[in-house]
């Protein structure tokens, strides 16, 4: 792996067909990733020629701290937060949320539960997820045996996070702040009554 003509340490590893790379990016570079003839096997055998991939990183003005803090979770999870980009065809992003408090209430005690991480500039729709089986992944349930879907929230607004600018985000689910519970179906998603 190459840094502006520049070799430098990474590890990888296969998620199934993917090469993941791991490596110390750095912002507003540019990456090179280099194979020698027959370097690698394919499923079928076959060796690959030699060629290249190469790709930039974005500077810091292009990222985004956001940070979301949860209040009103019925119980203590386990809990899944995803940042769901407005772009066509993008990938949820994974927040990791931890207990952050108590927080004290007018007549009970609730958990703040916080999440932040680095996001590109742009529109996001925030997704609670019940991981009812903590596997980390929502599950849609089974007929046989009968398993409902895995619980999912969505956050009433966008959040549209603008570069150069830290954005804290509050989310009560007991309060104004409540969000849409989407349940699947075998024929789509369909919003819950409102209660």
């Amino acid at each position: 792996l190459l840094i502006d003509s520049t070799s430098i340490p990474f590890s990888y590893s296969f998620n199934g067909s993917k090469l993941l790379l791991d490596y110390a990016a750095k912002p507003n570079a540019n990456y090179a990733l280099v194979w020698k003839d027959s370097a690698i096997t394919d499923v079928y055998g076959l060796k690959i020629s030699a060629d290249s991939l190469a790709w930039s990183t974005l500077s810091e003005r292009d990222f985004v701290r956001l940070e979301v803090r949860i209040t009103g979770l019925p119980d203590n999870g386990p809990w899944m937060l995803e940042a769901i980009p407005e772009k066509k065809d993008a990938l949820p992003i994974p927040l990791d949320l931890t207990p952050f408090g108590v927080r004290a209430e007018a007549d009970s005690l609730g958990l703040e539960w916080n999440a932040a991480r680095k996001l590109q500039a742009g529109a996001y729709q925030l997704r609670l997820i019940k991981d009812q089986n903590n596997n980390q992944i929502w599950d849609s349930g089974t007929l046989i045996p009968k398993q409902l879907p895995e619980p999912v929230y969505y956050s009433g607004s966008t959040v549209t996070l603008k570069g150069g600018f830290d954005q804290i985000q509050r989310w009560d689910l007991q309060g104004r702040d409540k969000p849409k519970l989407q349940e699947s179906s075998g024929r789509g998603n369909k919003e819950a009554p409102k209660e």
